[in-house]
């Protein structure tokens, strides 16, 4: 630089510190500025997808334990031969909450917890059930026993419901195939009418 013509020259040091400026404002600035909304866009979205997937696997485990809680509570009733005194008071219970306002729970969710408790005290008293919890070295009416069987009627409920709806998809399937609008629109698409 000491053997640079620019060296002394006030007008091309002013012009070139003023083209730095306005260069780093106007790309490496703003470049960085939408670099940053970029990442807190993204990391804002990333973080409500982990929330959201946080806040689903906690609401299936808590779902999953009240179902087995509550499936261990009848398998005991089951066990006991009280199967009565539990249907009894889901349906009491359902009748109450009738009469009050703006309650949480619905009538289907009563019939719910009536099917799982005949589901459940139905599985007690079978017989290859009772062989089966024997053989696995349970006994009959233990807690261990009513947790056994309360997770394995989740579990089976579970793959039902998913069956269900791997069938309704595919019947979906089955009823877009047959449509014959689309069959139409394909036909056109291919080139053959």
């Amino acid at each position: 630089m000491a053997d640079s013509p620019y060296q002394n020259d006030s007008e091309f040091w002013s012009n070139w510190k003023g083209g730095l400026i306005l260069g780093g404002l106007m790309t490496g600035a703003t470049v960085s500025l939408q670099e940053s909304i970029g990442v807190k866009k993204a990391y804002d979205a990333s973080r409500y997808l982990r929330e959201q997937v946080l806040n689903s696997a906690v609401a299936n485990r808590l779902e999953s334990q009240d179902a087995i809680l509550k499936g261990a509570a009848f398998a005991k009733y089951g066990f006991d031969k009280n199967s009565d005194v539990i249907l009894e008071a889901i349906d009491r219970a359902k009748q109450k909450n009738k009469n009050r306002e703006n309650t949480p729970y619905s009538d289907e969710d009563f019939d719910e917890l009536s099917r799982q408790a005949n589901r459940i005290m139905s599985r007690v008293n079978h017989k290859t059930t009772r062989e089966r919890l024997e053989s696995l070295g349970y006994e009959l009416g233990s807690d261990e026993a009513n947790y056994a069987i309360a997770i394995d009627d989740y579990y089976q409920r579970l793959s039902y419901e998913n069956r269900r709806e791997e069938n309704q998809d595919i019947a979906e399937k089955i009823r877009l195939m047959n449509d014959p609008d689309l069959m139409e629109a394909l036909n056109r698409i291919a080139g053959e009418e």
